[in-house]
């Protein structure tokens, strides 16, 4: 929003937000929003204001001495730039954080249903029973994640040895929960081919499946992240 002077006419000029001014006989207001904007882009306020002086100069500051442009109606339209940038950002991990909830409660309330009942005591639902700890587990992990370290710009630029220690044992967490689904199948498989003589045995190779084949391959996964990147595990 520029403010002339009836008698004079003002030159071209480029401010700090790239605002190109084309000459315009006085006293008219000249408005141009940035192309690249958009063709969405208002053309009216909130927009920066220069003053031109009746020497047919801009407006200088009072402390700098140089042309003064005034931003401060810009500022409202900023905020709320950054407002909708920040509400597409979180939207989705409070949906993820929503759906990790439910989840965990339905599993949890199997869990219950599993050690309640004496006759459920067996080494199928021994496997059932690991598959939904890894479940619980790797959504607690990630809340933990989302609620601490996503949605706080400070943590993420921050990158403290707590946030990486929570995001490596998020992906065991989850590493560990896609080994016990394998789990699953393997001993479906077995049973039939009764490859194991003894329950014990096939359920100890199972939990050497689920728990500690994944924090080997994590253990690779943060060394190898920490030496690349130190900073940004």
């Amino acid at each position: 929003h520029h403010h002339y002077h009836h008698g004079l006419q003002s030159d071209a000029l480029s401010d700090l937000l790239a605002v190109t001014l084309t000459s315009s006989p006085l006293p008219e207001d000249s408005f141009h929003s940035p192309s690249s904007i958009g063709p969405k882009a208002p053309a009216r306020p909130p927009s920066a204001v220069k003053e031109c002086e009746k020497n047919g100069t801009w407006r200088h500051h009072a402390e700098s001495g140089k042309p003064y442009s005034n931003y401060t109606m810009c500022t409202g339209n900023i905020d709320q730039m950054l407002d909708e940038e920040e509400l597409k950002h979180s939207l989705p991990l409070y949906i993820f954080i929503a759906g990790y909830c439910v989840s965990i409660i339905m599993v949890l309330l199997s869990l219950v249903i599993f050690f309640a009942f004496r006759q459920l005591r067996c080494e199928r639902i021994t496997v059932h029973k690991n598959l939904f700890v890894s479940y619980i587990l790797t959504g607690v992990t990630w809340i933990l994640y989302y609620v601490l370290v996503a949605l706080d710009g400070d943590v993420l630029f921050d990158n403290p040895v707590w946030c990486r220690v929570l995001h490596v044992l998020a992906h065991y967490c989850t590493a560990s929960n896609f080994a016990w689904m394998f789990c699953e199948g393997l001993y479906l498989h077995v049973i039939m081919a009764q490859a194991f003589r003894t329950g014990k045995t096939l359920i100890r190779v199972l939990l050497l499946v689920g728990w500690v084949g994944p924090l080997i391959l994590t253990i690779i996964y943060a060394c190898v992240r920490e030496l690349c990147s130190p900073n940004d595990v």
